[in-house]
């Protein structure tokens, strides 16, 4: 659809009403969709711009990006996590996971929606393209509904950049006797880990693209945010 039929809220802006300027989609997803094929080769995000939008004050998202040393006096620009960074991942899904018999009064499906809330994780299985988050000590993990929720690099306590977002969850199962059409997260009994792209290979892309609009990028007039596509969906 063209950007300005995209309206973008806040919560913190209650009223006020972002509309885009402009929709960036990474070459990877403009490759894929003029191809027209089925495929996985697409990433769960695109960089929206909101031109003049008002939605009052609103820190700078910074997109998480360091100098590693390749050898040789090489130095590249990388948004690759490690197993030794700690993230703080957010969300507004489920917080609590469905209890007792499915079409029995016992049956609780999952609650909490709609809360923000945030944890800390390590990142593992990290590849060129994403990394997982699984449950931490506190017994805390990402939950349906949290597609979207951006996993910011913590240093310190102090958050350093965006490493990636949400994109899907491994269940650990659902309430006995759930039909298989219903086996979705409002009947999930828990989940193992969740698993999240990274905004690693577009980290090149991002920047020559904020730097087309250094009026946006440098000012508060302008907010660029990741948007996860399946934010878009019923479902996760």
């Amino acid at each position: 659809m063209p950007p300005d039929h995209v309206r973008v809220t806040a919560d913190w802006a209650p009223g006020r009403v972002g509309i885009a300027s402009r929709i960036h989609d990474f070459a990877v997803n403009a490759n894929a969709f003029a191809a027209n094929v089925n495929t996985t080769n697409i990433s769960d995000i695109v960089l929206v711009y909101l031109g003049a939008a008002d939605l009052g004050p609103v820190d700078s998202q910074r997109i998480y990006a360091v100098a590693r040393d390749r050898g040789g006096g090489s130095v590249v620009l990388s948004g690759r996590l490690t197993t030794t960074d700690t993230v703080t991942q957010y969300g507004r899904g489920f917080s609590t996971f469905a209890t007792g018999v499915y079409g029995t009064p016992t049956a609780q499906p999952s609650g909490g929606l709609g809360t923000y809330r945030s944890a800390p994780f390590t990142p593992s299985s990290i590849t060129d393209t994403g990394y997982e988050l699984v449950m931490n000590s506190a017994n805390q993990v990402g939950q349906g509904g949290d597609s979207g929720g951006p996993t910011v690099v913590t240093v310190n306590g102090f958050g350093v950049g965006i490493a990636g977002v949400q994109s899907t969850c491994s269940p650990t199962g659902y309430i006995p006797n759930t039909p298989a059409a219903s086996q979705n997260w409002s009947w999930a009994t828990g989940a193992s880990a969740c698993q999240y792209v990274s905004t690693e290979p577009f980290i090149n892309e991002i920047l020559s693209t904020t730097e087309a609009t250094p009026e946006c990028a440098l000012g508060p007039a302008c907010a660029v945010i990741p948007i996860v596509r399946g934010v878009m969906r019923t479902a996760d």
